[in-house]
């Protein structure tokens, strides 16, 4: 996106926040107006030409599950050259993202997978990360149990934790054109163990996606830093209307084989601008669980590429499946 393209989407989120405020209309229409403004800039056209990605995520251990399988499911849909690098520092917090920024601390785990097998470094500090690839795209995200609540993504003296961190990664990555995407967390698991997050929510997992959902339209979709949004969230939710419900978790909180599968094509159909037309994945075999292998039955298929179409064309809010029986 041109700087100018950027200044003109800001002004028009101002000047509509300013007329908006002035005819009377309520706060939550004027956020969705804005919303809606800041949604709009962020079209540039798709992230990847569907046969490279060179992708570098940022995160904590729901990122791990969103990217588990991309690389496999890249390959299976037609792409001939694909890294997928992660920085992962389990429940790491924007803020602890910053705090290693600035002292260039050894905290994050640093795993590659190009081709087929993810290689794991410990104790790597964020810089290393970034330049180790020309990396093509910057994937972020909050920590799972910080995502909804809106406090944790400023400091207490005014410090927005997503510019820093944004900052930083442009002022280090090796490729001056890397676009950024930031990944939207799903909500826990009914049963899921007692936290603050899930707490403040009362333990109800449609709260839980409304707060995370109204925290992303505050604090992360009015910023220019992002050319996408990954919905995975809301696909979470779609699925779980389907057949398969609420049974997307190993845990009550990290994704299971098809909850992982969910998260990849959701991404890849972000990046692709694409439609998912047809799953040609049919086993798994992850590298963190104990379970060898998975079989996608074509049902499995089917519900899937519904979950995530609809989240592409609905990303903030519940779309209801189809596919309510196997």
């Amino acid at each position: 996106m041109t700087t100018l393209k950027r200044v003109l989407a800001l002004s028009l989120c101002l000047c509509m926040l300013f007329l908006l405020g002035c005819t009377g209309q309520s706060s939550q229409e004027s956020t969705t107006a804005a919303t809606t403004a800041a949604t709009e800039a962020k079209e540039e056209g798709p992230l990847t030409d569907g046969k490279t990605l060179k992708i570098l995520a940022v995160t904590s251990s729901f990122g791990l599950n969103s990217t588990e399988f991309l690389y496999d499911v890249a390959i299976a849909e037609g792409f001939t050259d694909v890294v997928v690098g992660r920085l992962y520092a389990s429940g790491c917090t924007l803020e602890t993202h910053v705090d290693c920024a600035r002292n260039n601390t050894n905290h994050y785990q640093y795993t590659k997978n190009s081709s087929g097998k993810w290689e794991k470094k410990e104790s790597i500090p964020l810089l290393y990360g970034l330049q180790d690839e020309d990396w093509d795209i910057i994937f972020m995200q909050q920590s799972a149990h910080r995502s909804p609540l809106p406090e944790s993504y400023t400091s207490i003296d005014g410090v927005d934790y997503i510019d820093e961190l944004v900052s930083f990664v442009k002022k280090n990555m090796t490729n001056p054109n890397a676009r950024f995407v930031w990944n939207l967390c799903w909500a826990f698991e009914a049963g899921a163990p007692e936290s603050e997050c899930w707490n403040r929510y009362d333990k109800d997992q449609l709260k839980m996606y409304q707060g995370l959902i109204d925290t992303l339209k505050l604090h992360v979709l009015p910023k220019t830093h992002f050319d996408a949004i990954i919905p995975t969230g809301t696909a979470v939710q779609n699925l779980r209307t389907s057949y398969i419900g609420d049974t997307l978790t190993k845990d009550k909180l990290h994704l299971n084989y098809i909850g992982k599968v969910l998260a990849a094509y959701t991404l890849l159909s972000v990046l692709t601008e694409k439609p998912s037309t047809e799953i040609n994945l049919t086993t798994v075999s992850p590298s963190t669980d104990p379970v060898p292998e998975m079989i996608l039955t074509e049902n499995d298929k089917l519900a899937i590429m519904e979950a995530v179409n609809n989240a592409i064309a609905n990303p903030y809010e519940i779309t209801q499946s189809t596919y309510t029986e196997k």
